[in-house]
Parts: C-alpha cells; structure tokens; sequence
C-alpha cells in the first residue's frame, strides 16, 4: 500500500511539474504569480543533447564546460540515480 501511495504522489509532483512548465509560472503559498518563463526559456536554448555516439573523449573535447558540468553515464532510472546523487 505504501508503495502505491509513494507512486501516486510521485505522478501527482510530476503532474504539477509538466503544468507549471506549460504555463511558465506557478502560485505559491502567498498567491503570488511566480513566473519562470525565463529560467524556462534559458534552460530551453542552453540545452544540449548528447547521444551514446557522441559521448566520446574527441567529441567531449570540444565541449565548452564552463560551469564544470560532469556527464555521468549509468544503468539505473531516474529515481534511482537521483537518490543516489544525494
């Protein structure tokens, strides 16, 4: 049962997440309009995708990382890595 209930929490906060993303902002506690439309929008156009091929000490090279970034690459979901992580 209690796993049923982690479950559906877990789809609730994602649910809520994929909303706020659509809408670009979110109430919070005080009623107040918080917009992320630019955070959004940043985070949209900064975005990279790397693919298996492209994960190769050449290519990786060449990427400009200058926030430090790691590219961590391993078999477990997203839950799993995010517990994991801390």
């Amino acid at each position: 049962m209690k796993q049923g209930h982690n479950r559906n929490r877990r789809v609730k906060i994602a649910q809520e997440t994929l909303q706020i993303v659509e809408q670009g902002h979110y109430v919070n506690n005080d009623g107040q309009k918080i917009s992320l439309s630019e955070e959004l929008s940043y985070a949209i156009s900064h975005s990279r995708l790397y693919r298996p091929d492209d994960l190769n000490p050449q290519a990786l090279a060449n990427v400009v990382n200058e926030a430090g970034a790691v590219i961590e690459v391993s078999a477990e979901s997203s839950l799993e890595a995010a517990r994991r992580s801390g």
